[in-house]
């Protein structure tokens, strides 16, 4: 990554900061812009390499494709080393966030919405929705199926709304949030 992050991972960054999921991870809030922007300039580098980043001026989102060979991974090889000087004393809570999530990643081909931020200057107007089922309609035309974990009851029912449906129980991270596993068959039906 250079030495300004991209307008795309500013973007994820400024969307996520106060996620609830986000602070679990990294509990110390002045640190957390600095891991975030590192973090998710790695993932966005990794997706434009391997999977697909759609962004429009506030919305982005961070496709990786899956399969029951090749789970979907946010970052390659050097990335998940790199990771650890990244986020530091949270390390802990990374791994753990990826195995708990790991475990649950279902193992038909599919698309993986691994993060979809939208500028919060622009949430709750509609773009994100937008956005996102666009996305839907052309990985419906691929014929493939998608896959993402809620970070919230909100965006939970969001994708409910768009033809996602839950998988199993919700994933909860220890003293902290619950993320909820769903998958939209093609078409959403």
């Amino acid at each position: 990554m250079g030495n300004e992050p991209d307008v795309r991972t500013r973007t994820l960054v400024s969307a996520f900061v106060d996620d609830a999921v986000s602070c679990w991870l990294v509990p110390d809030a002045q640190r957390r812009d600095q891991v975030y922007l590192e973090w998710f300039g790695m993932v966005v580098e990794h997706a434009d390499r391997v999977g697909a980043v759609r962004s429009t001026e506030s919305v982005v989102e961070v496709w990786f494709p899956g399969t029951a060979a090749e789970p979907p991974r946010m970052l390659d090889a050097a990335g998940e080393q790199r990771l650890g000087e990244v986020v530091g004393p949270f390390t802990d809570r990374f791994s753990m966030l990826g195995e708990l999530t790991g475990a649950r990643h279902p193992l038909a081909e599919h698309w993986y919405l691994s993060l979809i931020g939208v500028a919060p200057s622009h949430q709750r107007t509609g773009v994100g929705t937008a956005a996102l089922t666009a996305s839907l309609r052309e990985y419906d035309r691929t014929g493939l199926p998608t896959y993402l974990e809620a970070s919230s009851l909100g965006s939970r029912a969001l994708y409910l709304r768009l033809g996602f449906t839950d998988v199993d129980e919700p994933i909860q991270l220890p003293d902290g949030p619950k993320l909820y596993p769903m998958w939209r068959p093609v078409g959403g039906e």
